[in-house]
């Protein structure tokens, strides 16, 4: 991981309008780099609904599996909160005996189940408001219990970026000065630079002159030895 020295509290170039497109241009390639392809991670999501609650709800997974298929909730059945009356063309006193007998229990049901429907309505008039009340308390204080943690991460994030403004402003004239100092070196090593250059090619062409001055010594000197020999010889 390469290190961040961006110093943004004191940077001037992110004014410039060519620094800001190109790295708004390096922002978008590296998003269209890491794009999130969920097809490559399928072995990392939870199980499908219906295997998820298949072992403690069918009837969950039923309804599920109707939802997942497209098809309606089924009409409440109502049929057996009527109270139908015995047909009385019945010949067989045995069989309206028996018609008159379900059709009494199935009143005394539907009585069962209106007095528990008036109880628990008692019951929810009597108690309602105060479990309800009792629910939002607790919701509430889950409500400020989160609140506060935001608020303490919030003033946590400003408390930081006060400090990295502060000690970025602070040390921008440090920076400036070695930027200054850094720069002035490196302007020192190009004409230090150069100047060796210079005095290296003067080197070299006073080197050739050299090597041109010894050899027309060295041709200066065979003439004069062949001159004196020559003379010997006469």
């Amino acid at each position: 991981m390469q290190p961040v020295d961006a110093l943004p509290y004191i940077d001037q170039e992110y004014e410039d309008p060519g620094m800001k497109r190109l790295v708004d241009q390096l922002i978008e390639d590296e998003m269209q780099a890491h794009r999130f392809d969920a097809s490559k991670h399928t072995d990392r999501l939870p199980p499908a609904a219906p295997k998820l609650f298949a072992s403690s709800s069918p009837a969950l997974v039923d309804a599920l599996d109707r939802v997942s298929g497209g098809q309606k909730l089924p009409a409440l059945d109502t049929q057996r909160y009527t109270l139908p009356v015995p047909s009385s063309d019945t010949s067989d006193d045995d069989s309206a005996v028996m018609e008159w007998a379900k059709a009494v229990a199935n009143a005394q049901a539907q009585l069962a189940h209106q007095s528990t429907r008036v109880g628990n309505l008692e019951l929810l008039q009597q108690h309602g408001s105060s479990a309800w009340l009792l629910v939002n308390h607790v919701l509430q204080r889950q409500q400020d219990a989160a609140q506060a943690r935001v608020d303490a991460l919030d003033a946590a994030t400003l408390d930081l970026n006060k400090q990295r403004k502060l000690d970025q402003t602070m040390q921008y004239p440090r920076l400036q000065a070695l930027e200054h100092e850094w720069m002035d070196t490196v302007s020192r090593n190009i004409q230090l630079e150069l100047v060796c250059k210079q005095m290296e090619t003067e080197l070299a062409q006073m080197a050739a002159y050299e090597s041109e001055l010894q050899q027309q010594q060295v041709a200066l000197n065979q003439g004069n030895t062949n001159g004196a020999q020559n003379g010997s010889a006469v």
